[in-house]
């Protein structure tokens, strides 16, 4: 493992008549590849396990000072899987060791909250990193496209380790969670004037300080007065 949270592997390559290599995660050294243990697949002979913004992500994804055991399949262009590869073991570092970065923040969306309404808000709407160590998010916004994500331009920091009451569908019961138990954040810009253009860049940032590239910047305009 390279990182805490990111393991390389690279083998060789099969042939020309394989499509592509799925790669199967386990903490087991005999499991067996099913799609429980599918993280990802790769056309080359190199793959990087990453947390990913995906439902395998979530439920399977890559931790601290951890031993897990990879298995490869190739495929050929007619979709026939081969027999899966041995096991191969590596051991991920302690966080104190060597701290990977927060990933992107991905599926960034401004909008005018409601548009035929007197109200004239933002919504910010993006999906939360994988990454079991995000503490914050970091909301920034400017006046122009390509504006500079400093101290100037930070709007709002989001803590993703704030614990909330929350009441599940049909009012089964209710639950303690933090809002980095959720896939997507959704965060409203009141302080916005009329008819105005606005961008916004958000990064997600880890409980040792580290923070991760922005994301894509994306633009809304607000609505003109009556």
């Amino acid at each position: 493992g390279v990182a805490d949270r990111r393991v390389d592997l690279e083998g060789q390559d099969a042939g020309t008549d394989i499509a592509r290599y799925d790669i199967y995660r386990d903490t087991t050294a005999d499991f067996a590849p099913s799609p429980r243990f599918l993280v990802g697949e790769t056309t080359g002979n190199a793959y990087s396990d990453t947390p990913r913004s995906s439902f395998a992500a979530w439920g399977n994804r890559v931790e601290p000072d951890t031993t897990y055991y990879y298995r490869v399949v190739a495929v050929d262009h007619w979709n026939n899987a081969g027999p899966p590869a041995e096991s191969v073991s590596v051991t991920t570092p302690d966080s104190g060791l060597k701290n990977a970065v927060p990933s992107r923040v991905t599926g960034l969306h401004a909008y005018l909250v409601s548009p035929v309404s007197t109200n004239n808000l933002v919504g910010l709407w993006f999906y939360t990193n994988p990454e079991s160590d995000v503490s914050e998010y970091r909301v920034y916004r400017g006046s122009i496209p390509g504006f500079t994500a400093d101290q100037s331009t930070l709007l709002a920091t989001l803590d993703a380790r704030r614990m909330f009451h929350h009441v599940t569908p049909h009012a089964f019961k209710t639950v303690d969670r933090s809002l980095k138990e959720y896939d997507r954040q959704v965060l409203a810009d009141e302080d916005v004037q009329p008819d105005s253009t606005y961008f916004y860049k958000i990064c997600a940032v880890d409980a040792a300080g580290q923070a991760g590239p922005l994301s894509e910047e994306v633009h809304v305009h607000t609505k003109a007065l009556p």
